[in-house]
């Protein structure tokens, strides 16, 4: 899969510049209260609040991962309980696309 970036400014593009793909989002906003407004608004509006999201969850994985740090003990393992650095990355690469 593509990184989030490069998918959001992909559907925009894909809106831009497919008609079909247009038709089909207005057909399935039809009878809703987003009925009528242009598709490529839609999309930069939804591109930016994925872009938004994106940044809240580095945001939160970042100080997922500072609390790990809190939870090793002295010899610096981790409890139990806690989750692992890899659990952490996994997120990161699964849900944000990082490295």
């Amino acid at each position: 899969m593509l990184p989030l970036s490069d998918s959001a400014s992909g559907c925009e593009d894909a809106a831009r510049n497919d008609a079909t793909l247009q038709q089909g989002i207005r057909h399935v906003l039809r009878r809703t209260c987003l009925d009528g407004r242009p598709v490529v608004e839609l999309l930069a509006h939804t591109a930016a609040m994925l872009t938004q999201c994106t940044e809240l969850w580095r945001t939160e994985i970042e100080a997922l991962l500072d609390s790990l740090e809190i939870v090793k003990t002295r010899e610096g393992t981790v409890h139990r309980n806690a989750p692992s650095a890899s659990n952490w990355n996994v997120l990161r690469r699964e849900y944000l696309r990082v490295s």
